[in-house]
Parts: structure tokens; sequence; C-alpha cells
């Protein structure tokens, strides 16, 4: 049966049902800040890596009510019927860059550590990247490392772990990256745990995305385990709407010139044209 934690500004859950819904808008918060001293041995953390971690720089992505923020999405969907997009699309995804949405999270992941948790990033790549992309795992891995954030990186002695497939499509856990694949992070997190076969008393689940936590929350109602579910919404400060004219410029260069334009590079192009 789930047991429930109690903590301010923070989705609370009880008797099975959400009785409260709250927020944390930052990591520095005091309310965030403790979970250190809730964390311990037996905790394991799931931190969901998009829109809670890191996000793309371009202000076309990274603003939530951007008219644009799809268009990678979108360019996915037709590649099958227009072939000649798979190539910028693979541009996109190796020439992009990434920012974290909060600079401390590596900091505060380390102060995680020292608590003896198990600290995991849970990634929902579009299971169409897998038919376009290479290793899309190890990219996402390295992009990460590259801004500081490393979770606990294997378990029972594996770094790399099958946990579930459907139609030659898989959910893996990589270097400390629980990847869900064409499953439901609710469904990869519960065979996370029947595979490895760890047992913990508390499981911390922090999530932008509110369904996302309450999908995990009566899934787990089977375990005998403490939830508690987090939803971070820290990108909310993202709230600047991008401007148009670069946006299209960087969706021309892209489809016509196969080139990617972070907003400064199209920025000085068209200062330049003036």
């Amino acid at each position: 049966m789930l047991k429930y934690l109690k903590l301010l500004t923070i989705t609370i859950f009880l008797s099975g049902a959400i009785a409260d819904i709250s927020y944390v808008t930052s990591i520095n918060s005091k309310d965030f800040q403790k979970i250190l001293s809730i964390a311990d041995q037996d905790t394991l953390i799931v931190v969901a890596i998009d829109n809670n971690l890191i996000l793309p720089k371009a202000k076309m992505f990274n603003f939530m009510g951007s008219p644009y923020k799809n268009f990678i999405i979108d360019l996915i969907k037709q590649a099958p019927s227009k072939p000649y997009l798979y190539k910028p699309i693979t541009t996109w995804f190796n020439d992009r860059q990434i920012m974290l949405v909060e600079n401390s999270w590596p900091e505060f992941l380390n102060k995680l550590k020292s608590t003896r948790s198990r600290i995991f990033g849970l990634s929902k790549i579009d299971p169409s990247i897998y038919e376009i992309l290479k290793d899309p795992e190890d990219k996402e891995y390295r992009e990460l490392k590259s801004l500081g954030i490393q979770f606990t990186d294997q378990v029972t002695g594996k770094h790399l772990i099958d946990l579930a497939s459907n139609q030659g499509r898989h959910g893996l856990f990589y270097q400390g990256i629980i990847f869900a694949g064409p499953f439901s992070i609710s469904k990869i997190l519960t065979e996370f745990l029947r595979v490895t076969t760890l047992m913990p008393r508390k499981i911390i689940y922090v999530d932008s995305n509110l369904n996302n936590i309450k999908q995990l929350e009566y899934h787990l109602r089977t375990f005998d385990l403490t939830f508690l579910g987090i939803n971070y919404l820290a990108i909310s400060q993202y709230n600047y709407l991008p401007n148009k004219e670069i946006v299209e410029l960087q969706q021309k260069t892209l489809i016509t010139e196969n080139k990617w334009l972070e907003d400064d590079e199209a920025e000085a192009v068209l200062r330049k044209n003036k």
C-alpha cells in the first residue's frame, strides 16, 4: 500500500487519490531543498529530463506558449512522406544547443548523492526519433554530462539494461537514464523496478507534467512504499515570445540549407541583410 509524504508546495497524494495540488517553481526554494532531509539510502529519485533539467536554447522551443515549439516534431511526422526532411532533422538534433532549466541542478544532484539515494533521469524520446538517429541514448547521456548532470550510472553492476520491448522498440536503462522508448512513463518505471528488483522504501518523482505524476502514483499503489510527486514548474520562467523573423529564418535555413542557426546566429544574419 502506498504511503504519502507531505511537503509544502509539492503535489500531495492521500488515500490513493490527489488531495492537494501545489507546485515548486525552483530547486532553490526551501520546500524543494527539504528533499535533502527526506532522501536516504532507501530512496529512489527520478527526474524527468525534458523541460525539467534541460531544454533547447532556441526560444522557439523553450517558451511553453510558443506556436513554433512543435516544429521538429511536425517535421518528424512529415518525414515518411517527405524523405528529404530526414537530413535536416538529423542536423538539428546533432547541432542544436541545450541549456539547464536552472543552473544549480548539478550542485543539487551532487548534494542528493551525498544522501546515498539512487538518482536517475527519465527521458521520453519520441519513438520516431529511433528511425532517424543512431544511438540517441548515448547522445543524450553525453549532452547531460557536458552540462555537469550525472546520475547513478549503474544498477546491479550494469550500465545498460533492456527493460521492455514492443515491436522492436525498447525501453532501456543506460548510464543512469531510464529511456521510456514506446512506453508510458508509469509503465517504464514499474518495469524498471521489476527488472532491476530494486525495492526502495521511498520514491521521489520530479516532473513538470502533472498527468505523469498522477499516472505514476496510480501504478505504484500496489507497491509497499512511500511516494512523493513533485510538480516542478521552473520552466514557467521562460515566458518570452520568440521573434517571428528569427524563427522563420531558422526554419528556412534548416530545411533548404541543412544548417541550424541558434538565435544569436540568426539575429546576426538578419542584421547583416538589412
